[in-house]
């Protein structure tokens, strides 16, 4: 193919837009990365999109962006408790009761 260069150009452009995003975060403060999938199930909750995690860090005043290296990852300055909670309420799952 004459043009076949140009069926990786969109994928070159999308890696180089997430490390652009990754290297906002690390730029700023501490960061942390982490996967959703297994946070997720270690709290035992449907496992959130991860537009709408960082969109709700992004809300609350942190830089998130996506990970390179994992398609459930995401890169955060947020403290960890912060992270939790919006992985929760982002989730849709129901918190479990606890009986009295």
């Amino acid at each position: 193919k004459e043009y076949g260069y140009l069926a990786t150009h969109g994928r070159v452009v999308r890696l180089l837009s997430t490390l652009q995003g990754e290297l906002g975060v690390e730029a700023s403060r501490p960061s942390i990365h982490f996967d959703l999938a297994r946070m997720a199930s270690a709290l035992r909750v449907n496992v959130p999109r991860r537009d709408s995690v960082i969109d709700a860090l992004r809300a609350s005043g942190y830089q998130a962006s996506r990970t390179h290296f994992s398609p459930t990852g995401v890169k955060t300055d947020a403290p960890l408790a912060e992270v939790v909670s919006v992985v929760r309420r982002e989730s849709g799952t129901p918190r479990p009761r606890i009986p009295p």
